[in-house]
């Protein structure tokens, strides 16, 4: 039996062994404050007994419903009362490709985190118009396409001799997936394999969102089709008036901001010894595309251009309007924080998330020192460096600025990050086997192969009104 969730090693194969480590870390810990390494542990738990605690509430729901629907290869799938009400009016191939895409989200719940597993759900139920996303998701989880997916790494030129028929019409189907997604988004056929849900890094592995932490606060949203169109309005106006007297036009003004996904990239070389060696290979493609992808996200989510990459936060509020300064030239201090806290909209104050560099979150905990009598600015007591910024939530972001006192410098982000900004991932990597590689000199084969991994995800700030959801702060 697969386990259901994998924590720095240890597989829990049911809910209640998650439950019993919980218990086993309280009493580890009992009488006293539980810290550092097993606070997250014991946090990354309770994460996922609530996930599975919602997903038998959904149950529950269908049971008392109309329809109850288990596929057979190990996945239940259900209906809302909303989906079972609109279900028949779906064509039979959309409502056939759906739920084989449900089903396969189901079946890789133990490779999937919480919230991707979740994004990967609404999206089939609420923004698959025609089920190609779903037809898709079905064929690179079926199981036959992962071992051909691993006979194609090891024997690029003769793994089609070295499948068995099943596995050769695995890869047949991934391609007509892929083949239908491009002629629905009009972009063209790509020419590579679909990687297996279990290693494609642009449906969030299990531990790849925390390598990049601006994932666990902005919005993030898988994507079918090529761009993704938003829309935010500004503040409705209301007033009050005397009897009798004509209302005035408070409509909004709307914007559509469009997110479009640019091409991730990275290339692998390795050895025809390797690839004869090494059986392994396919199983160490997760952690080497969820780091090489979250190293290029974290820079991308916070300068990137927007053309032909992601947009980053600082691009997207690139006007001085949603700046506030330091309140002396070259130098941060203390009362900077609370101006820079103040300055934030009342609407976005309750959700709001501070982010900086571990350095210059170093600096503020420094403002407080032994026997002052200011509060502190960073954590819940004096000395408690991993607790909230000014009693709100914050993370910290090795791409920001590490100085505080060169001017010009735009050192913390803060405001609500939900509404804000916004992550698009379409869903789907890709992947090419380039047969031989050449010298420089002769252009004569060098002996390796190349695998070229091609993802596409988005990014984009959604407002830019007046009381746009978030700020920074620079150095005057």
């Amino acid at each position: 039996m697969s386990p259901i969730y994998t924590y720095e090693g240890r597989a829990f194969q049911t809910e209640a062994e998650l439950k019993a480590r919980v218990a086993e870390i309280h009493l580890e810990h009992e009488g006293e404050e539980i810290t550092g390494a097993a606070k997250d542990e014991r946090n990354a738990l309770n994460e996922q007994i609530e996930h599975h605690e919602r997903r038998r509430e959904r149950i529950v729901e269908l049971a008392r419903g109309r329809r109850n629907v288990e596929s057979g290869d190990g996945a239940d799938f259900r209906y809302s009362r909303m989906e079972q009400a609109d279900d028949s009016v779906l064509p039979p191939h959309v409502r056939s490709n759906r739920d084989a895409g449900l089903r396969a989200i189901e079946r890789h719940q133990h490779a999937l985190n919480a919230e991707a597993s979740d994004r990967l759900d609404n999206l089939l139920r609420h923004d698959d118009p025609v089920g190609l996303g779903g037809r898709y998701l079905a064929a690179v989880g079926a199981e036959p396409y992962k071992r051909a997916f691993t006979k194609i790494l090891a024997n690029p030129d003769t793994a089609h001799l070295r499948m068995t028929t099943e596995e050769q019409l695995s890869v047949q189907e991934v391609v007509a997936a892929e083949e239908a997604r491009a002629m629905g988004v009009a972009t063209g056929g790509t020419g590579g394999f679909g990687i297996p849900i279990e290693i494609d890094p642009t449906i969030n592995l299990l531990g790849a969102g925390a390598l990049n932490p601006v994932r666990q606060y902005a919005t993030v949203r898988p994507m079918t089709s090529l761009t993704l169109r938003l829309v935010s309005a500004d503040q409705v106006a209301a007033n009050y008036a005397a009897e009798g007297t004509e209302v005035v036009d408070s409509s909004p003004t709307l914007v559509q901001p469009t997110l479009t996904a640019a091409r991730g990239q990275a290339f692998i070389p390795y050895s025809i010894e390797i690839e004869g060696d090494y059986q392994n290979l396919a199983n160490e493609l997760a952690n080497v595309l969820a780091d090489a992808r979250a190293n290029v996200d974290n820079t991308s989510f916070l300068t990137g251009s927007g053309t032909n990459a992601p947009q980053g936060v600082l691009t997207g509020l690139s006007s001085a309007s949603w700046r506030v300064q330091t309140a002396t030239i070259a130098v941060t201090a203390i009362a900077d924080a609370y101006s820079f806290k103040n300055a934030l909209p009342a609407r976005h104050l309750p959700r709001a998330v501070f982010a900086a560099h571990p350095s210059v979150f170093d600096v503020f905990f420094r403002f407080v020192g032994g026997g002052s009598t200011e509060p502190p600015v960073l954590g819940p007591s004096l000395g408690a460096r991993d607790g909230k910024f000014l009693g709100y939530d914050k993370f910290e972001w090795t791409a920001m600025a590490t100085t505080t006192t060169t001017t010009g410098t735009k050192i913390m982000i803060a405001g609500d990050w939900k509404a804000g900004f916004v992550i698009g991932d379409r869903i789907g990597a890709q992947l090419e086997i380039v047969r031989h590689l050449v010298g420089p000199t002769n252009r004569f084969p060098t002996g390796q192969r190349g695998a070229y991994f091609f993802w596409r995800t988005g990014s984009a700030v959604v407002s830019t009104a007046a009381n746009a959801p978030l700020r920074w702060l620079e150095v005057k």
